[in-house]
């Protein structure tokens, strides 16, 4: 890989903020929406300027766009939150399997494979699996 294909690649995955209303805090992991509301996150996408949202769609995955980039739209759509597998508290780091969940109204988190490895996001105590059947 190049120099100018390796800053290709970088900038490409740098689009997304996590969290993008306090910037330089990290990232704590929780189980369940339910858990501390200083862990659910807003995720901006720069190269979009919006913030990504659970949405109905009538098909495909039920994800979109908020209409803006304001700080208030920020706040309102930070349901996201990320799991890990275990109890630690820690920040998650780089490269860290992980799964991601959105709390959406009264519903449970519903995640799919974790990043890397065979783990599925079900086995993770309090977080679902999609399997299809939601």
């Amino acid at each position: 890989m190049t120099g100018d294909t390796a800053a290709e690649t970088a900038a490409h995955w740098k689009q997304w903020i996590i969290g993008a209303d306090v910037r330089g805090r990290p990232v704590l992991p929780k189980h369940d929406f339910g858990g501390p509301k200083d862990r659910s996150y807003n995720l901006k996408n720069s190269k979009v300027r919006k913030f990504l949202q659970w949405e109905r769609q009538t098909f495909g995955i039920n994800l979109g766009w908020t209409d803006d980039a304001e700080p208030e739209t920020g706040r309102k759509v930070a349901r996201w939150f990320f799991a890990r597998a275990g109890n630690s508290n820690e920040p998650i780091k780089y490269g860290e399997s992980i799964a991601i969940g959105n709390g959406n109204g009264n519903c449970s988190a519903r995640c799919g494979e974790l990043v890397e490895g065979e783990r599925r996001a079900a086995d993770l105590p309090g977080v679902e699996a999609s399997d299809g059947s939601v």
